[in-house]
């Protein structure tokens, strides 16, 4: 199985991915917006993948990759989609959506291979620096 791209997550200027996830169903949710998302490729069946912004007390939507099946792309938010050629689907971009959310993230970012005791694993991956985030 191929390995599937993961949404991007910005903390304090730093980049991460998400190890960990208390209530996935609870971010960014396609269908609430009128999309029906389909397969982007083999690395991203679920048919979007995003990028986040964590600030004090909120998550924001910055970006969307997605892939509708009945190319349905409304502006969300402020943001209109741009056609991304070589994928056949779109992005939106600037979106600034805040994500209603509570519970636990598990962020990961310093990819490493040697040092598994103090490292977190995530598909055979271990990542020596993690951040343990709560939203009430």
């Amino acid at each position: 199985m191929t390995m599937q791209i993961k949404d991007e997550w910005f903390f304090e200027d730093d980049l991460y991915i998400a190890c960990d996830v208390e209530h996935k169903n609870s971010l960014f949710v396609p269908n609430e917006y009128g999309f029906k998302p389909i397969a982007i490729s083999s690395a991203c069946n679920r048919g979007y993948y995003c990028s986040y912004l964590i600030t004090k007390n909120n998550i924001v939507l910055k970006r969307l990759h997605i892939k509708d099946e009945n190319n349905y792309y409304p502006q969300l938010v402020n943001a209109l989609p741009k056609n991304y050629e070589k994928l056949h689907n779109c992005v939106y971009e600037d979106v600034n959506l805040l994500v209603e959310y509570t519970g636990r993230i598990i962020l990961c970012n310093s990819l490493i291979s040697d040092d598994i005791l103090k490292a977190y694993e995530v598909f055979g991956l271990y990542f020596r620096r993690n951040r343990s985030v709560i939203f009430h």
